[in-house]
This record gives C-alpha cells, sequence and structure tokens, in this order.
C-alpha cells in the first residue's frame, strides 16, 4: 500500500538500485563459477589430495573436457527451468553445484573428480543465461540493456582472461571458502533477488528469439576466439 503511494521518482530511484544489485550480484555469481569451470579445471591436480602419482597428458585433458560436457547436457533443463520456474531457481542450482563441486575438489579419487568438473560444468549451464536474462529484464525496464550488454561483455572477457592467473594463488583451503561463497550467494540470490516480469511474462521463443540476448550471447562466446 505504501509502495504504490511512493512518488514515480522514488519508484524509478527503487528500480535502478535493484537493477543494480541484480548486476552486481549476477557478476559475482559468475565469477565464481568461471574460477571453477575455467581455471579450476586446469589445475584440478594441484589441489586434488593426490600423492606421488605420474598422469599421462590425457588425464589433463579430461577435466576441462568434462565440465564442457556438463555445461553442454545443461542446456536443455537449464531451458525448461527458466520457462517454468524463472530465473532465480535455476540460478540457485548452478551455485549450489558449483559450490558443491569447489568444497570437494580435494578429494583423492580421480574419478570423483570428474564428476565434480561435470557438476562444475552443470552449474555454469544452469546459471549462465538466466542470470543474463534477469539482468536484461531488469536494465530493459530503463532502456539500458546496450549498457548492460556492454558490462557484462566487458566482465565475461576479463573472467575468462583471469580466472586462469588467478589458480596460481589457489590452495586447497581457498578452494574450500570459495564453494562456501558460492552457497552463501546461492541463498542470496533465492531470497533477496526478484524475478524481472518482462522475462516471465513471455515465452522462452520470444527471449531466445531476442536480438539483445542473442548479443549477451555472442559475448559469452566470443572470448574463446582468442584462447
Amino acid at each position: 500500500m505504501g509502495f504504490n503511494n511512493r512518488p514515480i521518482e522514488e519508484l524509478d530511484t527503487l528500480v535502478i538500485r535493484r537493477a543494480y544489485y541484480v548486476l552486481g550480484v549476477s557478476i559475482a555469481g559468475l565469477s565464481l563459477i568461471m574460477i571453477n569451470w575455467l581455471g579450476l579445471s586446469t589445475i584440478m591436480f594441484g589441489i586434488m589430495a593426490i600423492k606421488r602419482v605420474v598422469l599421462s597428458t590425457v588425464y589433463y585433458v579430461v577435466p576441462m573436457a568434462t565440465a564442457m560436457i556438463g555445461f553442454a547436457v545443461t542446456q536443455l533443463p537449464a531451458t525448461f527451468l527458466l520457462s517454468r520456474v524463472g530465473n532465480r531457481v535455476s540460478m540457485f542450482l548452478g551455485l549450489l553445484l558449483n559450490g558443491l563441486s569447489l568444497i570437494f575438489s580435494t578429494t583423492s579419487s580421480y574419478h570423483t573428480a570428474l564428476l565434480l568438473r561435470f557438476l562444475a560444468g552443470m552449474g555454469l549451464g544452469l546459471y549462465l543465461m538466466p542470470s543474463l536474462l534477469l539482468i536484461l529484464g531488469w536494465w530493459s525496464i530503463r532502456g539500458l540493456t546496450r549498457w548492460v550488454q556492454v558490462a557484462y561483455l566487458s566482465s565475461i572477457t576479463m573472467l575468462m582472461l583471469t580466472s586462469s592467473l588467478a589458480m596460481m594463488g589457489i590452495t586447497q583451503g581457498t578452494v574450500l571458502y570459495l564453494g562456501i561463497a558460492s552457497l552463501v550467494l546461492a541463498i542470496l540470490v533465492l531470497f533477496t533477488m526478484k524475478d524481472a516480469v518482462i522475462i516471465k511474462s513471455v515465452s522462452i521463443m520470444a527471449v531466445m528469439n531476442n536480438p539483445d540476448v542473442l548479443m549477451v550471447s555472442i559475448a559469452f562466446s566470443a572470448p574463446w576466439e582468442c584462447t
């Protein structure tokens, strides 16, 4: 009741603050997921509790491939969740899987480690598109989707370039704290963020055909051309 009686200027301020909050939390979640999915996959054996084991080259390639498979097979379930329950639930599940895969990454079992890499890929698959759509939904209210596309493009590009470098300072203890941070962020996403009505009120095909969504999707894919 009080909310409906607020001046238009105050409502605009609340909307823009919420949009900034959504953008900040989404980038924070993406940072944790990218560190796990891209960076940690490349140094998995450096943080595992595995001693005096000689591993061939293929053992170092398989973890990244497993993470990629996890990402690929989750695209359809993520789309289903997005169209049925909105953005937050899918983002929550993505951060939850990401946190669990980080916390248990110090396993001494190679096969368990591969399963965790698969979960890391699933985390990205569940998180990426819903987070992009959530951000676009909030910022399109103010007609600022172009600005937020540039911001998200910059964050994705920087994360892909720096996640591997950040791994140089990652230890078993650090991975545990990153996993806990991912779980905490998952709870924040579920209970403090709201879905943008503009996204929930349209069909998934209409969303996928939106040129803004296509542009941001390309923004995610572009850095791979340089890696």
